[in-house]
């Protein structure tokens, strides 16, 4: 194991953004420091519970979704799989290292970034990769994270390809009637889910039998902030020309198969002839 090298930019174009950044910091309404104490009363639900203090605005068929997920062990689970995915990154970043003949000083990362540059949580968008000036760099970090079965994709349109490539926004949205195809034909998506679909048809890493993953990490997200999602999801395996309401994300079963879009851009999905699913 080995302590995470600091990133050092260099000046000949190790980073590159090809498009605007759009910045969005959301802070949460009620930023919360101390600790409430609560005793738990006879007929209390956990969702009860969180809505006395703010966490309002769930419908109930994803209070039913997280309902499963959610008490004790939760947190021990979660725990296991982010030190699990950590180490795991880190071993990764150690291999580079030896095979450039570098240690944590010299050695120097590669970064993207696609059209969002940062997430609102303030945290950089990015595809890592160790700095190599040869045609065979391996895989970023993030797809050997999702091909290891370590990691759960989050894919955000337009912020992968075969969108982000596009010349215009309106360009990047998929048509209604051609999104499978649209997904099937570029490579790096493509393989993305397929890996994500081995992990979990063969039940390892965040999908294993025994000790699956049960709360994503944009749900832990969501709910730290105690507000219902608000990315819209289309469906990347069937072409039913809906978005699914951002409440119902979890419609969509299987995680390789959820494009999420923010709601700024859903009235460009709807002119190119998508609807929004209505709950």
């Amino acid at each position: 194991m080995v302590e995470m090298p600091s990133f050092q930019p260099q000046s000949d174009s190790i980073i590159s953004v090809g498009r605007q950044a759009q910045l969005h910091t959301e802070m949460p309404s009620r930023p919360r420091q101390e600790v409430i104490t609560y005793t738990v009363q006879s007929g209390d639900t956990l969702f009860g519970i969180a809505e006395k203090f703010g966490l309002k605005g769930f419908d109930a068929a994803l209070k039913t979704h997280l309902q499963g997920r959610l008490g004790k062990g939760c947190a021990e689970n979660h725990h296991r799989h982010a030190v699990a995915a950590r180490d795991a990154l880190r071993a990764e970043v150690d291999a580079d290292m030896r095979a450039q003949h570098r240690d944590k000083d010299t050695f120097v990362f590669h970064v993207r970034f696609a059209r969002e540059a940062i997430d609102a949580y303030g945290r950089f968008l990015g595809y890592v990769n160790r700095r190599d000036a040869g045609k065979d760099r391996p895989l970023t970090y993030n797809e050997r994270l999702l091909q290891a079965g370590l990691a759960l994709p989050y894919f955000i349109w337009p912020n992968v390809n075969p969108f982000r490539k596009q010349s215009s926004l309106l360009d990047a949205v998929p048509k209604p009637d051609r999104i499978v195809e649209t997904a099937a034909r570029e490579r790096t998506l493509r393989e993305a889910r397929q890996w994500v679909k081995q992990v979990r048809t063969g039940k390892r890493g965040v999908f294993a039998a025994d000790d699956p993953l049960r709360l994503a990490p944009f749900e832990l997200r969501y709910l730290g902030k105690g507000a219902p999602p608000r990315r819209w999801v289309a469906d990347l395996a069937h072409e039913t020309g809906e978005l699914k309401h951002p409440q119902r994300y979890f419609e969509i079963a299987d995680a390789e198969d959820r494009l999420f879009v923010p709601e700024e851009y859903v009235a460009l999905w709807e002119q190119a002839g998508w609807r929004r699913q209505v709950v």
